[in-house]
Parts: structure tokens; sequence; C-alpha cells
């Protein structure tokens, strides 16, 4: 196996994630891979001009909608950070985008996911963080979207 090494954002959270990562991969798929921490600043700038083969990067929707997500995967989008490129993924998203049943919508967005995750992969999700929020017992009708926008307009207590 080629050597690999695993780009990140030195951070303390980011490097304890990146030492897991080393640590599981060696310990269970017996790889070696080399960890290249660099400053946030250095570490953007380098995956827009020069993406590497396997790095960290987490990212939350822009708005509600699974296109949110889809659409950074998209050859033409800046954010496709790994410039994975598929032109059947990009068929099923721009179709998703277009369709007007949600049945169909969705059925769409399954085979785009299969292509990124299974038929030839272009991301290896890691974790997904969680989101508390404490909420006194008396307060009743709290709107959180799955965004994490907190309305009050009906809340009560």
């Amino acid at each position: 196996m080629p050597p690999l090494t695993l780009k990140f954002f030195n951070r303390s959270a980011v490097r304890e994630l990146a030492e897991w990562l080393q640590s599981e991969w060696k310990k269970n798929l017996g790889i070696v891979v080399a960890l290249d921490a660099m400053d946030v600043k250095t570490y953007w700038a380098e995956l827009a001009r020069n993406p590497a083969p396997l790095f960290l990067n987490s990212k939350g929707a822009s708005y509600p909608d699974p296109d949110a997500f889809f659409r950074m995967f998209a050859d033409e989008n800046a954010q496709n950070l790994g410039r994975w490129d598929d032109a059947e993924f990009d068929r099923l998203v721009a179709a998703a985008r277009a369709a007007s049943g949600a049945g169909d919508r969705r059925a769409l967005y399954l085979k785009a996911s299969a292509r990124l995750l299974d038929e030839n992969p272009g991301i290896i999700p890691l974790y997904f963080r969680d989101t508390q929020m404490l909420v006194k017992p008396f307060v009743k009708n709290l709107g959180i979207n799955p965004l994490t926008s907190v309305y009050f307009s009906g809340v009560s207590y």
C-alpha cells in the first residue's frame, strides 16, 4: 500500500481525532498513516490550491434540504475540496434538484448517496456532531430546527 498522509488543521479536538484515526487504521487495517498538521490559514489555502488525497473537513447544511449536502460534492462546486468527480452523481443530484415529487427526490438522492459512499466513494463520513440544549421543563413549544436555529415565537411557560 502506498504511504498515506492525513492532513488536518492543528486544533486540539481535530488533532485528537486525527491521532485516533491514525491509531485505528493501523490497529484494524494495518495501514500506516502519517499526520500533517497545519495552522488553519495554511490548511485551507493549501486545500484550495492543491487538494490532498486524505484530509479532515466538516460541514453543516446552509439550508434544511438534502440538496445542501449533495451539492457540496458536485464537480463544479468550489466547496468540493477533494475535487471528487462523478458524472453520474452530478446527473442524479441535478435530477433530484429538479424533481417535483418528494418520493422522486428521495429516490434520486438515495442513488446519489450510493455513488458518493459505496460505488465510487468520494468521502468517508467519520462522525456527526451532536447538538445539545438544556431547556427547563416548564418551557413549552421551543422550536429547534435541524440547523439548530431556535424559534422563540411559540414559547410559553
